[in-house]
């Protein structure tokens, strides 16, 4: 029985309950944070441990919200995001009468009609699903995903307090109007879709279709069983090969024997690192979509050096122009092209809020200049020439700027930096170059079987040569229209003129004295109700709401003196001072994020 991906509505008091969770792990973060700053040992990487610790112990939805949190890097600093990126989503298993209700259900039928055998004991436990190996009636071991009873229920809370969170925050002016809100929309695009078993299963098909595409035949992705998946449950073939983590450790440690052993399955650890780029960069280039958590447990080795990612919950994608962009970053960077890639880069963050722009381009260009000098340089360390090293202050600079960054840009952050640090973990000496220019000599195949398939030769084509010098050619034009572009389009993003700041700014100053108004009336109508503590709270409350309502109706129709005798009272007051005050500031927060917006020179 199919079930609707959709988030539940949560409820007011479920939110509200949830929140006493949420203190408890702020808590637990906050006072070892505080200790800390007494002892002397307090630093950004210190309070992110700790911060992912609790997260850890609290475990549930609160670790998969923490992953997703290390992917907002446009909003967190570095450190965090590292941490975070750190989170173990384990959770107990579920119980597997439970699990086999969920499975029987999904599918009409009793088990019996649809595996020979299916372990009790889960092969991973998450927050969101188990997952169980399982011998098909033919034979075939499978892997079997079932996604946790309530799961759903538990997230949609948790967004709903996140959105409180960010309407908050932004009312104090700590993120500009719609930068919180945007990020919790965009995480409940990602809940949803991790939620959703049958997007995973068609994600999973695309990859597969598309790996044979490309003909490389060592990078794969498991065999769906459409038929027995549904929302709740994946079906999958079951993978047996070398989990990337096994032979990152056998790597770090040089354990020889474990080498040995595995080069006698063929797989060579250089092999494998140049392929994770060659395969990145079809993934990102040449595919819509890329594989979002390409972490070392998502990644298996296969005999040969094959590749076969698993896990495609969190997906990304670019539109073709979002994508000529990012080889545009490529091939600037191969020529060593600093300004290149700067222009290259911003246009995938158009459209841009009002900002210096030149000089967010100065810094961009300072920050590429700084990693093309590491990339090609021969004493350098393998983690200054990693892209990845690119994209964490490439974000970062975005965040100084208060510039939104898109959910499959962050996305892509994370993924780069994953998948490059397996690969230079495994191969400190891998050349970005090499791996690159192997991928466009496979770009270059593929163009020909096109060519040949639609009538080349009969053209009297030379492969080599022909396909080579087209390239060449691509790459020329791309240049020139680039620079095109870049003078058309001379004010890359839409800034706001100074009138439109002076209303702003007239327009919350009346909202603050609307405001202040009230609260006087409401409060002069308090000085006539007289001692309060003889009556009921609730009685209290109805004679105060009445009586302010009453007041308000008199200062309006007759303007009686006493009424402005009590207003005079009330606003003179050091009470009513305070709260105006306060007001005040709050408003001023908002205020000054927006009077400091650059205007058009």
């Amino acid at each position: 029985m199919a079930q609707s991906s959709a988030l539940p509505r949560a409820g007011f008091l479920a939110t509200f309950l949830r929140a006493f969770a949420w203190m408890e792990v702020v808590f637990a973060w906050l006072l070892p944070a505080i200790f800390d700053l007494f002892v002397g040992h307090a630093s950004p990487r210190k309070r992110a441990e700790r911060f992912k610790n609790a997260l850890q112990r609290a475990g549930g939805t609160l670790v998969k919200l923490g992953q997703q949190l290390s992917l907002r890097a446009d909003v967190l600093d570095y450190a965090w995001c590292e941490e975070l990126g750190g989170l173990l989503d384990s959770a107990p298993p579920m119980e597997f009468d439970q699990a086999r209700a969920i499975i029987e259900d999904s599918v009409s039928r009793p088990l019996s009609e649809i595996f020979e055998s299916l372990d009790p004991e889960p092969i991973g436990s998450a927050s969101i699903a188990c997952v169980y190996k399982a011998t098909l009636l033919d034979g075939r071991a499978v892997a079997v995903k079932v996604r946790r009873e309530g799961i759903a229920r538990d997230m949609a809370t948790d967004l709903r307090l996140m959105h409180w969170m960010a309407r908050t925050a932004e009312f104090f002016g700590i993120f500009r109007e719609g930068q919180a809100i945007g990020a919790v929309a965009q995480l409940a695009h990602v809940f949803r879709e991790e939620l959703d078993f049958r997007l995973e299963a068609r994600y999973l098909g695309l990859f597969r279709k598309a790996s044979r595409t490309w003909r490389t035949g060592w990078m794969t992705a498991p065999k769906v069983h459409v038929k027995l998946s549904s929302t709740r449950v994946l079906v999958t073939d079951f993978v047996d090969g070398v989990p990337a983590t096994e032979l990152l450790h056998a790597v770090d440690t040089n354990n020889v024997s474990a080498l040995e052993a595995y080069a006698e399955q063929g797989i060579d650890p250089e092999k494998v690192a140049e392929r994770l780029l060659i395969g990145w960069n079809f993934q990102v280039f040449d595919f819509p979509l890329f594989h979002g958590d390409p972490h070392p447990a998502n990644l298996f080795v296969l005999p040969g050096s094959k590749l076969c990612l698993i896990d495609f919950g969190a997906i990304g994608w670019f539109p073709k122009p979002s994508q000529q962009a990012l080889r545009q970053v490529q091939q600037a960077l191969l020529a060593h092209d600093v300004a290149g890639m700067a222009r290259a880069a911003m246009k995938l963050m158009e459209p841009y809020p009002p900002i210096d722009i030149d000089a967010f381009e100065r810094d961009l260009q300072n920050l590429y200049a700084d990693y093309v000098f590491a990339a090609f340089s021969n004493n350098a360390e393998w983690w200054e020439k990693a892209t990845s090293r690119i994209w964490f202050d490439y974000i970062s600079l975005a965040r100084r700027y208060e510039v939104p960054v898109s959910l499959d840009s962050l996305r892509l952050f994370r993924a780069t930096f994953l998948m490059d640090t397996v690969a230079f973990r495994l191969a400190p000496d891998l050349s970005l170059k090499r791996a690159y220019k192997k991928f466009l000599k496979s770009e270059a195949r593929k163009m020909m079987r096109l060519l040949r398939d639609k009538g080349g030769q009969a053209l009297g084509l030379r492969p080599a040569e022909d396909v080579r010098r087209g390239i060449d050619l691509w790459r020329t034009a791309d240049k020139v229209l680039a620079r095109t572009e870049a003078l058309a389009e001379m004010s890359q993003s839409r800034f706001t003129a100074l009138p439109e700041k002076l209303y702003y700014l007239v327009s919350m100053l009346g909202r603050v004295a609307a405001t202040g108004l009230v609260i006087a009336v409401v409060l002069a109508a308090g000085l006539t109700l007289g001692e309060v503590s003889e009556t009921g709270f609730g009685s209290w409350m109805r004679r105060f709401v009445e009586a302010g309502h009453a007041r308000a109706t008199e200062l309006v129709n007759d303007g009686d003196p006493s009424d402005v005798d009590s207003l005079v009272e009330v606003v003179t007051s050091p009470f009513y001072l305070v709260v105006l005050v306060v007001i005040l500031l709050l408003y001023m927060l908002r205020i000054r994020k927006r009077i400091l917006d650059v205007d058009p020179k």
